[in-house]
């Protein structure tokens, strides 16, 4: 009698367990994968495609190397699913202005598809979401130009290239994801993406154009790779308030950072030459780092910044023209200039042979190391001087 109740109480203990772990939803170890179950979920975007394309007869299509490209788009749905096959014949691409200011918020485009042309989506103001094929390979010019609505875009691992202005003006654009194998993103490409958070550039990356990044108030950080050599005013008045520049860079173009929020920035020792105005109307700017190295500094770099103090390599100043009275016009918080090396070997003024009674605002103390070689005291080419 006892073993049986014993049995009994042993056998109610493994049904309290079993139901237990029904509502717990806690999976035993030796439980089948959801592969091996044969119910693994489909992914995300495969299972958002619906099921219904849209009517053949929305599209005018004209033939290229025996495959239909878009000519335009007729219809009036705010979702479209393009067909991958119209009239037995393979689409391959979508042309110029083909669904230009159309009212559409959510656009599917078949595997197949390898171009999109110029304009193409340009000013579909109510376009949210665009799922793009793995096939493509080339967009055109501002393919997706004020598309005010878009807020996320991913760009297929086959694109190498970014034609410029292509998302230009896209106003709520706050993610992409870019390709590893881009090497180039061309001028205005995301110019005024003003919700555009954060952007990660690949390791191939090599060219960013000009304004390429433009007045994107919302990209507080910023990483450039050694990859990318040199670029200019890619990131004029950009919201960017941390900037890291990695080992590699050589050229930091005219206007490359100008207007742009941060409070320090280090310059690495690869870099030889900071053009014209850099980092012009940097109001928060007040602490600049110029690695041994550098052979150049051109007109205005940091004009109109928050800078009270520079350290002047000495590999600036051996170099003829390397810097110069105008390298701080109008630098107004500019206090005092250090020269790690001799004295500059033509510091002169470009400005003055052009406009002699224009106000470059200069009116700093040059200090230098005892000794070290040009330099007169208690002034120098008009100067106040220190020793340092």
């Amino acid at each position: 009698m006892a073993r049986s109740c014993l049995a009994i109480f042993l056998l109610l203990c493994l049904l309290s367990s079993l139901f237990l772990f029904s509502c717990s939803g806690q999976v035993p170890e030796n439980s089948p994968t959801p592969e091996q179950n044969g119910t693994l979920e489909p992914e995300p975007d495969a299972a958002d495609v619906p099921e219904e394309e849209t009517p053949e007869s929305d599209f005018e299509c004209i033939e290229e190397n025996g495959s239909w490209v878009i000519k335009k788009y007729n219809g009036t749905g705010s979702v479209v699913n393009v067909p991958p096959i119209i009239n037995g014949k393979e689409v391959n691409g979508i042309s110029a202005l083909a669904f230009s200011q159309k009212e559409c918020v959510t656009v599917y485009l078949p595997e197949g598809i390898e171009t999109i042309g110029n304009s193409a989506f340009e000013g579909c103001k109510k376009l949210e979401k665009i799922q793009l094929p793995k096939t493509l390979k080339e967009f055109g010019y501002r393919s997706f130009g004020e598309c005010s609505s878009l807020k996320c875009i991913v760009i297929p691992e086959g694109i190498k290239s970014l034609n410029p202005a292509l998302f230009e003006m896209c106003e709520n654009l706050e993610t992409v994801t870019l390709p590893s194998a881009l090497t180039e993103i061309g001028n205005s490409a995301f110019k005024k993406c003003l919700a555009l958070k954060e952007i990660s550039f690949p390791s191939k990356l090599e060219r960013i154009g000009l304004e390429a990044f433009s007045g994107c108030k919302s990209l507080k950080n910023l990483f450039v790779p050694k990859t990318i050599k040199e670029f200019s005013s890619a990131f004029t008045s950009a919201g960017i308030e941390t900037l890291v520049l990695e080992e590699g860079l050589t050229n930091i173009g005219d206007y490359a950072f100008s207007g742009i929020e941060i409070k320090e920035v280090m310059i690495p020792s690869s870099v030889e030459k900071i053009g014209y105005g850099a980092f012009y109307g940097c109001e928060k700017l007040s602490k600049i780092t110029l690695a041994e190295g550098i052979k150049y500094l051109d007109i205005r770099f940091i004009e109109k910044t928050a800078i009270k103090e520079i350290i002047i390599p000495s590999s600036v100043s051996e170099t003829p023209l390397g810097v110069q009275k105008s390298s701080f016009m109008n630098a107004y918080e500019l206090e005092k200039v250090y020269f790690d090396g001799v004295a500059p070997i033509d510091y002169t003024n470009e400005y003055e042979f052009y406009n002699p009674d224009i106000d470059l605002y200069l009116n700093y103390i040059v200090c230098y190391h005892e000794g070290a070689k040009g330099f007169t005291s208690p002034e120098w080419n008009g100067f106040k001087t220190e020793i340092w």
